[in-house]
């Protein structure tokens, strides 16, 4: 018998989203819940709505990562054209650089010793000599505690509130990560 239950809890004001299954690779059932939950609101959705484009036309070079800080959005561009945007996640603890950067590494799920949490679909793009860090793109990362996956909020995309990495929704960042290779460029705008 498996029993899989999903709470919320508040800790120091911070929602955390606790997914919990006997078994790690389960699939989670909500039982008579399922139709309440099966179609949370999508960030894009929401964000898309107030757009104000990407900062470059798409002419920085032939395929390239763009984000935006003050909107918080991620462009993924083409062949001159945007393939697909995304809101993020930036910098809060530690400011997110700004400037042009390369895709120096990628891992579909690196661990950050500094936080202890697991950063799935991980682009590496910076190294902090000051703090001896790398910054990366990343899915919102997770941890295990007592066998139960915890997870940062979903809320937490669209507004700056990361160590200074950039983090994207869940199910987003599989997508960045299969755009990107190493030696991609990516302008990080104000």
């Amino acid at each position: 018998m498996s029993i899989k239950w999903l709470i919320i809890l508040f800790s120091f004001c911070i929602p955390l989203f606790i997914v919990h299954a006997q078994e790690a690779n389960s699939p989670l059932s909500f039982g008579d819940l399922s139709s309440v939950y099966t179609q949370p609101p999508i960030v894009e959705d929401v964000l898309g709505t107030t757009d104000e484009g990407p900062n470059s036309d798409g002419t920085l070079a032939k395929k390239y990562i763009e984000v935006d800080l003050t909107q918080q959005k991620m462009y993924l561009f083409q062949n001159g054209k945007v393939k697909k945007f995304y809101p993020i996640s930036s910098g809060l603890e530690y400011p997110t650089p700004r400037g042009k950067f390369f895709i120096f590494n990628k891992s579909s799920n690196a661990y950050s010793n500094i936080y202890n949490v697991w950063m799935p679909y991980w682009l590496g793009f910076y190294v902090d000599p000051k703090l001896h860090a790398s910054f990366g793109i990343h899915e919102l990362p997770y941890w295990w505690s007592r066998g139960i996956k915890v997870r940062k909020p979903r809320e937490n995309i669209g507004s700056p509130n990361t160590g200074g990495c950039i983090a994207v929704d869940i199910g987003k960042g599989k997508e960045i990560y299969a755009f990107a290779d190493i030696g991609t460029p990516m302008y990080i705008f104000d």
